[in-house]
């Protein structure tokens, strides 16, 4: 069983032992430096603000009219109603099948000549 999680074992090991290596030997950012740690990849995530579009409500009006752009469709005309459809009758009953005849027993086939002639052993 130990054979099985060995390479689990022993790839955890060493990653639990490189990230004290690493940690010692990587640049630390200097002291003033601390606050504004993250603060670039959060000017990227935020934007400006300048450079959204105007909402619009700020927008000036449209040059044309939205009817004449696309005018409303004309009324749908009632189409003439298809006549119900007529019920279906039931199904015929079912009819009821006889009874099975009772199981054959199969009786063994006969003796064939050359085993009846063969004197049986005691």
């Amino acid at each position: 069983m130990l054979g099985f999680f060995a390479p689990l074992l022993i790839s955890t090991a060493l990653v639990l032992s490189a990230v004290p290596v690493i940690a010692r030997y990587s640049q630390k950012p200097p002291e003033s430096a601390a606050g504004m740690v993250g603060s670039d990849i959060l000017d990227f995530v935020a934007g400006s603000h300048e450079e959204l579009p105007p909402l619009l409500e700020d927008r000036p009006p449209p040059l044309m009219p939205v009817e004449e752009i696309a005018p409303p469709p004309p009324p749908m005309e009632e189409t003439p109603r298809q006549p119900p459809m007529k019920e279906t009758p039931p199904p015929p009953p079912l009819k009821e099948t006889p009874p099975l005849p009772p199981p054959v027993k199969k009786t063994p086939p006969p003796p064939s000549d050359e085993v009846a002639k063969r004197p049986k052993s005691p």
